[in-house]
């Protein structure tokens, strides 16, 4: 019992920012260390560590990150410099570009995939300001999973 309470304060200790559930958030977000969604995010999200979007997380707009394990949605295109996970929850719109990628069965993904070598994809973070473009559809019509 007393190492799985230390291995669950440790995971907490190592998530520096948690969008919850019932939060909504309009506009770019910026995180320092990791950063866990299981909110809406409307709007790019950048990281200098790890992402994970939750079964119930949400993001409208562009991510860019070093690891990321999306099990919701994200409307954008992913920029990764390490790994870039999608669970078998995972509906994606936008384009995937990262060090390396898991496609999970079940996951569902429109648009194109790009694998990087090491130089380039650590250059991506390097580039915060990445412009990418907004997406003109809302996140509001896509109700149903097999729309993606």
């Amino acid at each position: 019992m007393r190492k799985r309470e230390k291995n669950t304060r440790e995971t907490i200790v190592s998530l520096n920012t948690l969008v919850g559930g019932k939060t909504r958030i309009e506009g770019d977000v910026y995180a320092v260390g990791a950063l866990k969604v299981d909110g809406e995010i409307k709007g790019n999200v950048s990281s200098d560590g790890d992402v994970i979007i939750g079964e119930e997380g949400v993001v409208n707009g562009s991510v860019l990150c070093k690891n990321i394990l999306i099990s919701g949605m994200v409307i954008g295109n992913v920029n990764v410099s390490g790994q870039l996970s999608l669970a078998a929850t995972a509906r994606t719109r936008g384009d995937l570009r990262a060090h390396s990628l898991v496609i999970a069965d079940g996951a569902k993904f429109i648009g194109t995939c790009t694998t990087m070598e090491d130089d380039v994809s650590e250059s991506v973070l390097e580039k915060r300001s990445v412009e990418i473009p907004k997406l003109s559809e809302n996140i509001d019509d896509l109700d149903d999973v097999d729309a993606i």
